[in-house]
């Protein structure tokens, strides 16, 4: 499993919750893998879901294939950093 599609999928779920000009940084990433991807064409789904927004934001996702059959999951541990001036 790529990581930079889990990365790209909590980013946009930890960004669209953020107050306007915050940022963060990731803290920690930990992926599961369920079983072992196909390589037959088909497609993958991600989806990611905040489960804390805070200082300290949790987020969460599945990775699953076409058949609905879950491949991956993940949570991440962010670090929201306020607006600087």
């Amino acid at each position: 499993m790529h990581t930079g599609m889990l990365s790209t999928a909590t980013g946009a779920a930890v960004f669209s919750r953020l107050d306007d000009g915050a940022t963060y940084t990731t803290v920690k990433l930990r992926v599961n893998s369920i079983q072992s991807e196909r390589f037959d064409g088909s497609r993958l789904a991600c989806e990611a879901n905040p489960v804390h927004v805070g200082r300290t934001t949790i987020a969460k996702r599945e990775v699953t294939d076409d058949t609905g059959h879950s491949i991956a999951n993940c949570s991440t541990t962010n670090r929201v950093l306020p607006q600087q001036l």
